[in-house]
């Protein structure tokens, strides 16, 4: 039996993204047991320092992209984006 090169090489995109999914699974877990020992009043101090703290990552790092306009797109034109208003 003869394995393509294409499904060797999509096997391997497969075996990354995965395991790519998987440490973001485990760090977002370690993060939301890590931050549910603040309450009441530290959670007052501690929300506001997280969102200048997501705020700065952006300013510095540059924005994600506009995912708010690709969930639009999603829900209004079916998933499609005109490439002409986007590339200039």
């Amino acid at each position: 039996m003869t394995i393509s090169r294409w499904v060797l090489l999509w096997a391997i995109v497969g075996v990354v993204c995965g395991l790519f999914a998987a440490c973001y699974w485990l760090v977002l877990e370690w993060i939301t047991h890590s931050l549910e020992v603040f309450t009441g009043t530290s959670l007052l101090i501690v929300m506001p320092l997280a969102g200048l703290f997501i705020g700065l990552v952006i300013h510095f790092l540059g924005n994600s992209g506009e995912i708010g306009l690709l969930v639009d797109n999603i829900h209004l034109r079916g998933g499609r984006l005109d490439t002409r208003e986007h590339l200039q």
